[in-house]
């Protein structure tokens, strides 16, 4: 640099390169000396360089996981910018979430590391063996001096749902009229739900009464009237107290009137 004749100053333009790092304010330090008429002058001056790359990160991943499973989610920086030094990304569960932290089986970290244009990560649904209505999990991201273009947000579907059945169960098994019995409904595969499960019964199918014939002829030796074996009417449970009512009644019939 020269300072012309009868002047008393020169500049010239010093350029900053984007050069596409997210970095820390630069500091450039210029040192000028020059020789006046043989006197030797020395100056410097102090040049801050700050980073005018693109801070917005952007997040895309699934919209449901089922619970037992995980889902993958990718912080990117924009095309073409990296980062000179790790960039920490907080998540923070959002207030107006259905599940929570402890849906998951852990938060993990989250950062892209110098060098890098993006990171993933993996949020893994716990599976709870509770039946329950699918949950909504967002999580905002923050991280100093950045933007991100949305929250982390999924659906958690329930996964117990499809392995529970209900199981019925009375004890005791038979009882008689005026009596009662305990019906008990069980749900099977170990699972509890977080709501109220209704059952509703209804009767099956009337097992068919089938009356046994109870008389058996037998000839007597003076071959006179048949005598008859005497055996005692049981209870049949599938068929009504009318229904065995008649039959004892046709049985006796039989009997007296051969």
């Amino acid at each position: 640099m020269t300072i012309d004749p009868l002047t008393n100053s020169a500049t010239f333009d010093v350029m900053a390169i984007a050069d596409g790092n997210i970095e820390s304010p630069e500091l450039l330090e210029l040192i000028a000396g020059g020789t006046v008429f043989g006197y030797a002058s020395t100056d410097k001056s102090n040049i801050t360089i700050t980073d005018v790359s693109n801070k917005h990160i952007t997040v895309t991943g699934p919209a449901t996981v089922a619970e037992g499973n995980g889902i993958t989610y990718r912080f990117s920086l924009p095309a073409g910018v990296t980062t000179t030094s790790d960039i920490t990304i907080a998540l923070a569960a959002d207030g107006a979430s259905t599940a929570t932290l402890a849906d998951l089986t852990g938060m993990p970290a989250v950062k892209i590391l110098s060098g890098q244009q993006y990171v993933d990560v993996t949020f893994n649904a716990k599976a709870d063996m509770l039946i329950e209505a699918d949950e909504t999990l967002t999580l905002n991201a923050s991280a100093a001096t950045f933007t991100f273009s949305q929250p982390v947000s999924f659906n958690i579907t329930d996964g117990d749902l499809a392995a529970a059945g209900i199981s019925l169960s009375v004890a005791p098994g038979s009882v008689a009229e005026g009596g009662s019995a305990i019906v008990k409904a069980t749900l099977t595969g170990g699972v509890t739900a977080a709501a109220d499960i209704t059952v509703a019964l209804s009767r099956g199918e009337r097992l068919p009464c089938l009356l046994p014939s109870m008389v058996h002829w037998v000839p007597s030796p003076s071959r006179r009237a048949p005598q008859k074996v005497r055996l005692r009417f049981p209870r049949i449970p599938t068929c009504s107290w009318k229904q065995q009512r008649l039959w004892r009644s046709e049985e006796r019939r039989r009997r007296a009137f051969p």
